[in-house]
């Protein structure tokens, strides 16, 4: 949001309380999608959680990509970021369920140098996209987002669901040799 948020300022001529506003209601609404994640994923599998997360991101990112004032760059922000909390909670919780003893801390670890990765992905997408029209470049930044969600979408479907939400399900058979995708 570093490169965006004076492109936006600029773009659709708002005050600062308004890029107070823009800035924090996207962990406003993260907190609301770690606090309904824990149901969601109960219901329908940590693996399928993932995906609505994903999914939500998606529209989000596009969204905003796409938005011509304040009250919808706020909506589509705050969609975005109820999707952010989802991923948040759950990630973690999925990584240490399928993996190995042996591999568990190599991939939450795994979890943390790739969110660096794409917070320094961020800081290029600014650079890069910056030197676009003000009309242009903050969609592009806030837009681009939508790839890494199709990529992650595409990578989480072929994942097993988590062996102990198969349990609670009554699979144990399914839990003990997931089968291959």
């Amino acid at each position: 949001m570093s490169g965006a948020t004076l492109l936006v300022q600029d773009d659709l001529n708002l005050s600062d309380k308004q890029i107070q506003i823009f800035g924090g209601i996207f962990n406003a609404c993260a907190v609301i999608g770690s606090l309904t994640t824990g149901r969601i994923s109960d219901l329908n599998g940590y693996r399928y959680t993932i995906i609505i997360g994903v999914v939500i991101f998606l529209v989000g990112s596009v969204l905003m990509g796409l938005d011509i004032n304040f009250a919808l760059l706020l909506s589509n922000r705050c969609i975005a970021g109820v999707s952010v909390g989802v991923g948040l909670m759950i990630a973690p919780v999925y990584s240490a369920e399928i993996s190995s003893t042996s591999s568990r801390g190599l991939l939450i670890s795994l979890q943390k140098i790739y969110t660096s990765l794409g917070i320094l992905s961020s800081y290029l997408a600014n650079f890069g996209f910056g030197k676009l029209p003000p009309f242009y470049s903050w969609r592009a930044i806030l837009g681009i987002a939508a790839i890494a969600s199709i990529v992650l979408a595409t990578c989480i479907a072929r994942m097993p669901e988590s062996p102990r939400w198969l349990v609670m399900q009554g699979s144990v058979n399914i839990a003990r040799h997931p089968p291959l995708r």
